[in-house]
């Protein structure tokens, strides 16, 4: 696995339009890989998640990508103005293998926070799938993290939702909305985004692995999902 850290240039015209559109970003990242034949599941093949955060002082805002494959980011080097400075990119697949069940962390996660509703069996017994919608109450979002961290191999630490206490931060955002296309057509398409900090303990190492690899939540191919981890 590796993780590529873009700085973007917040003066820069293209970068601050990849920034503002979800969709648009999504299609810069994906020139940093091979082409795929068409119909593949592009961002599932090379395993991509990432994520966008802001410098609250500075405003700079850095993309982080990982990927199963080294993406080459030569095409953003061209581009003048696009980036602050070179592309960083390590392999993280050292310190994937060398954690352990019981290690505590600090953790930052962008999800896509939401629940299934209408799924139905039909006449013919199939399983058809309803929509998704947004959890927006802290309770109902920490309580689907916490569900997700039973699921994927951790569990969270001191929940708390005021942002002067720094344990677990519960940070609403704004909804990210993007026209996206298919063949025939373009819809718009809005995913609630919430952003949560704090610190983790790993319950089963494994599954912990296969979801820093595999992401968090719907909508990974659009800037949620991505579980970045760091010492506590």
């Amino acid at each position: 696995m590796f993780l590529s850290r873009l700085i973007l240039n917040p003066g820069s015209r293209e970068a601050r339009q990849d920034i503002s559109d979800a969709g648009q970003l999504h299609k810069t990242i994906s020139h940093a890989f091979p082409e795929l034949p068409p119909n593949s599941k592009f961002f599932n093949h090379y395993g991509i998640l990432y994520r966008v955060d802001i410098n609250q002082k500075t405003g700079v805002p850095t993309v982080l990508v990982q990927s199963n494959t080294k993406p080459d980011w030569q095409y953003l080097m061209e581009n003048d103005d696009y980036l602050l400075s070179p592309p960083e990119c390590k392999s993280v697949a050292d310190q994937y293998a060398s954690l352990h069940e019981g290690q505590m962390l600090a953790f930052r996660l962008r999800a896509n926070v939401t629940k299934k509703i209408d799924t139905k069996t039909g006449p013919d017994g199939k399983r058809r799938h309803g929509r998704r919608i947004p959890l927006r109450t802290s309770e109902e979002q920490i309580k689907w993290l916490a569900r997700k961290g039973k699921e994927g191999g951790f569990e969270i630490l001191e929940v708390s939702t005021h942002k002067d206490v720094s344990d677990i931060r519960i940070m609403p955002e704004r909804d990210i909305e993007f026209e996206k296309k298919n063949k025939t057509k373009e819809h718009k398409v809005t995913y609630g985004s919430v952003l949560f900090e704090g610190r983790l303990k790993i319950i089963n190492s494994e599954s912990f692995r296969q979801t820093l690899v595999n992401g968090i939540g719907s909508a990974k191919s659009f800037g949620f999902g991505l579980l970045s981890i760091a010492p506590a």
